[in-house]
């Protein structure tokens, strides 16, 4: 076989590859419901992986950028300008960290979206409000007494029965809504006007060099807003507590992001409040 040959015999297996290739909604529908969960879990251990790193970044951003702390002791000088790419590489960081906790859905992606897209079926969320119905299901333990006669003991249990399928009940009915509720508000954070500018920014001035991005050419009305100082904050606090709400109902998992932010505000200060710069000149 010739050169040229073997060359479109390479194309058309390239081609024949690309055309298996299915694309992430079509793989998600073909999941059965079980396994939908299952990848959610996975995804979802990824972001929070992310989550934390960020949290600690935003800490230390928060000293760094936004006080005098370590500005004030650098003043005007030389070294200033190496002081301003390190501050801008933390800036940058953050934000491109945070953005990748919002990319689109994809198969093995880390990010929110893709757990929403996983979950976001009623034979999953069926799936998700059973299991956290049967944390409240009465089990009675054979070493706790129940009452004196064999009777008063067959009344208790039954009546215990009752009430724990009453709270399997209520507690099922209240995933669902919670559940759908994060789903909601996920997808209107993944639609926001903050979002679409933060990742924009990402786009055009930190992941490429661009005078526009494909979103600013698409929409055709020139460039959009830089985000706000303050607006990558808002967002953090936003996708904590939606990470939080994903992490009691995907994975059976409690972690008070509130509390782990104030950890890692003392840590920061810990640390940056204690740095001393002596500028050679």
């Amino acid at each position: 076989m010739d050169a040229l040959s073997q060359a479109i015999g390479m194309g058309w297996g390239l081609v024949a590859r690309k055309s298996k290739r299915i694309s992430f909604e079509d793989w998600v529908k073909g999941l059965p419901f079980d396994e939908r969960l299952t990848h959610a879990r996975q995804a979802l251990e990824g972001v929070n992986n992310v989550a934390h790193f960020l949290n600690s970044l935003h800490a230390t951003n928060q000293i760094v950028l936004y006080s005098d702390v370590l500005s004030s002791q650098v003043g005007r000088s030389y070294a200033a300008n190496a002081y301003h790419t390190f501050t801008r590489g933390l800036q940058e960081i953050e934000l491109v960290r945070l953005c990748s906790l919002w990319d689109r859905g994809e198969r093995d992606a880390f990010s929110i979206p893709t757990v929403i897209d996983l979950i976001d079926n009623n034979d999953v969320i069926e799936c998700i409000s059973r299991l956290a119905g049967e944390t409240r299901r009465y089990v009675h333990d054979p070493e706790r007494p129940l009452g004196e006669t064999e009777e008063d003991r067959e009344i208790i249990r039954k009546a215990l029965i009752r009430m724990g399928e009453r709270e399997e009940r209520q507690e099922r009915r209240r995933t669902c809504v919670v559940t759908r509720r994060t789903i909601r508000e996920a997808r209107e954070i993944s639609r926001s006007e903050t979002l679409r500018n933060v990742v924009n920014f990402r786009n055009k001035y930190i992941a490429h060099a661009t005078g526009l991005t494909r979103r600013e050419r698409d929409e055709g009305n020139g460039p959009l807003p830089i985000p706000k100082l303050g607006d990558e904050t808002e967002l953090l606090v936003k996708t904590l507590k939606i990470i939080e709400r994903l992490d009691q109902r995907v994975r059976g998992v409690s972690f008070m992001w509130d509390d782990s932010r104030e950890i890692e505000r003392r840590n920061a200060e810990y640390l940056w409040r204690g740095v001393t710069i002596k500028v050679l000149r």
